[in-house]
């Protein structure tokens, strides 16, 4: 694979993270982590059966999850610009770019918006539990973690270590092509996330 398609996978691969979870209040940390849900609403309760109570409890307690798969998506996309750029050479330059990246107040997460499930319209239309929601997005924390674990500066300037990297990232993902990651969905192709792709329209921006 020469540097242009090497780059164009690791653009998709940053394109498929753009996707950020519920559009919930955001932290400004952009570490990541293996942040999950448990939340002390019955897992069983629909999604549109919740008060305005038990949603305003649920955006809270999803808060740090959502917020760990949109900053590890920020982190990725930094990798991505890094290790794509045909002006960073090595690994040294690289841990500066991607600390600048990291660091660049426009990169950080900033959405004020409300949580989707404090809005009584939506939640009317979401008939997904509160335990499938649960599973949907912890199941996108520790990917999205995953990804974070094999993305490194180490092949910075070197292609063939690049195509190694590439090829792991496909192997977390389960990918055969890297022509896959052009149309990779986590939320859609995530298992655990099939009940909320179905029951509730809307959510993540569809």
């Amino acid at each position: 694979m020469n540097k242009t398609t090497q780059n164009l996978v690791l653009i998709a691969v940053l394109n498929a993270f753009l996707f950020a979870g519920c559009s919930s209040d955001d932290s400004n940390d952009s570490n990541g982590g293996g942040t999950t849900i448990n939340s002390s609403i019955s897992s069983s309760k629909q999604i549109s059966d919740l008060t305005d109570t038990e949603a305003s409890t649920l955006c809270q307690e999803g808060e740090a999850a959502s917020n760990n798969v949109e900053n590890v998506g920020i982190s990725i996309g930094c990798y991505m610009e890094t290790l794509s750029d045909s002006a960073v050479t090595n690994t040294t330059e690289c841990e500066t770019s991607l600390d600048s990246c990291v660091n660049n107040p426009n990169n950080m997460s900033d959405s004020t918006g409300a949580c989707d499930f404090e809005d009584a319209a939506f939640r009317e239309n979401c008939t997904t539990t509160v335990g499938e929601l649960e599973d949907c997005m912890n199941a996108l924390s520790a990917l999205a973690t995953d990804v974070l674990g094999v993305l490194s500066c180490a092949p910075a300037g070197d292609e063939a270590a690049i195509q190694t990297m590439i090829d792991d990232l496909m192997q977390v993902f389960g990918l055969s092509d890297p022509q896959e990651f052009d149309n990779y969905d986590p939320f859609v192709e995530t298992t655990e996330c099939a009940p909320v792709v179905e029951k509730c329209p809307g959510m993540m921006g569809d």
